[in-house]
């Protein structure tokens, strides 16, 4: 089956979809490979929400506005039988096996993963998304990673003109913002990932860096899922691709698809339901090479529901290092992040996070800015596979910090 080539607005079939949005012109410096050379197979949306999503529609409206960009994507209907010969349940992980068949059966060069993090259709709909970009190569890459939480009140304007009620436009918004990111950086305009702002009231509670972690080395780190302490069905999978998104946006650190973590895990039928043991992070040190495993746990993960309760997310972190002796693993950074939605609002709701996807984001990007705080903005044109270096000036020493909790919070 080969890749099918879009040539008309048409197949959006006048847009039946009430969030019908045309492209906005990208500007392309100079794509990173020719454009008829990138073929991306589209694979249908991941539910990390807990709940009842419309993938279905979702799925449609990403393959169709992606059509509007004239891209070449992979006919869905050989990328559904290809799913099928290979089991693959799960879309939101890409292994090695899976992606050297779509390169050699359907001739794609990439892979776009969809995880959904957050939805509602409700009074106040809600929608927050990711989306990377895999190489269709064994093993995969991480060449591209963004998110976009989404809410109908986060812009109300004056008088609230700017609420938003229907979740299809909800949907929209979402959805072109991350692919105009995408294209973006096939045009060789934009970095692999963006970090999210963090900021004061997003900084870790506590944290520790050992003084074996080297700021001037790059890092190879595998993201395992956290251990999932809440009521929140997925929210470690949702906290653990999140913090994919944060080391892609380093300078330090280069990314494994989660894919090839998971499939890692498999190959050692590991189980992670008790979090992560040192026999464990063995497991994964002896099947790939990677340098560092990051995993954590999560203590509380609760969305905003359009009353009095803002969102909330409390979570853990513990980065464990190969050492110097392979027998060994050392833990080089630990930390404790928590935070509510209306952590730092005054007045008129101003910086107000209304998802808790957003508060993840934050957290998250707090967190490795605190292991890696003197890293130079990541330059679009750096490879993923060459080893880099960064500068001696201005490295911080290893450092122990412990904040208190604010009152009446964790």
């Amino acid at each position: 089956m080969m890749p099918t080539r879009t040539i008309a607005m048409a197949a959006l079939g006048c847009c039946g979809v009430a969030a019908c949005v045309s492209a906005r012109p990208l500007p392309a410096p100079g794509p990173q490979r020719p454009a008829a050379a990138t073929v991306i197979a589209v694979l249908p949306p991941e539910n990390l929400t807990g709940g009842p999503v419309p993938l279905s529609e979702i799925q449609n409206l990403v393959y169709q506005r992606l059509l509007l960009y004239d891209l070449t994507l992979v006919d869905e209907v050989g990328l559904f039988g290809l799913m099928a010969r290979h089991r693959v349940r799960n879309t939101g992980y890409v292994d090695g096996l899976f992606a050297a068949a779509a390169a050699l059966e359907l001739g794609a060069t990439d892979i776009l993963v969809t995880s959904i993090t957050g939805y509602a259709d409700d009074a106040v709909p809600k929608l927050a998304l990711t989306m990377r970009l895999v190489s269709a190569t064994d093993p995969p890459r991480v060449l591209w990673v963004d998110g976009m939480p989404l809410t109908g009140v986060d812009h109300p304007g004056f008088l609230s003109l700017g609420v938003v009620n229907d979740p299809r436009i909800i949907r929209d918004q979402a959805i072109v913002h991350l692919e105009e990111s995408l294209l973006l950086f096939l045009a060789g305009a934009k970095r692999r990932a963006e970090p999210c702002p963090g900021g004061f009231f997003f900084d870790p509670r506590s944290y520790s860096v050992a003084a074996a972690f080297d700021p001037t080395r790059r890092y190879r780190v595998a993201v395992l899922p956290f251990r999932n302490l809440t009521p929140r069905r997925d929210a470690g999978y949702v906290v653990a691709l999140e913090f994919v998104r944060q080391l892609q946006a380093s300078t330090l650190f280069e990314v494994v698809e989660p894919g090839v973590v998971r499939q890692w895990l498999l190959q050692y039928r590991t189980v992670l339901s008790e979090g992560l043991s040192l026999d464990t992070a063995r497991s994964v040190f002896a099947a790939g090479t990677t340098d560092l495993i990051l995993t954590g746990e999560v203590f509380d993960y609760e969305e905003w529901r359009g009353g009095p309760q803002a969102a909330r997310v409390n979570f853990s972190t513990l980065l464990l290092d190969r050492g110097a002796p392979r027998e060994a693993s050392e833990v080089v950074f630990e930390s404790t992040s928590f935070a509510f939605g209306d952590d730092g609002v005054w007045f008129f709701n101003i910086g107000l996070e209304r998802t808790a996807a957003g508060l993840v984001c934050n957290l998250a990007s707090a967190a490795v800015d605190r292991l890696a705080q003197n890293a130079p903005p990541l330059l679009a044109e750096l490879s993923a596979t060459a080893p880099e270096t960064v500068p001696q000036s201005d490295v911080h020493p290893a450092k122990t910090e412990h904040l208190e909790p604010t009152e009446g919070r964790p």
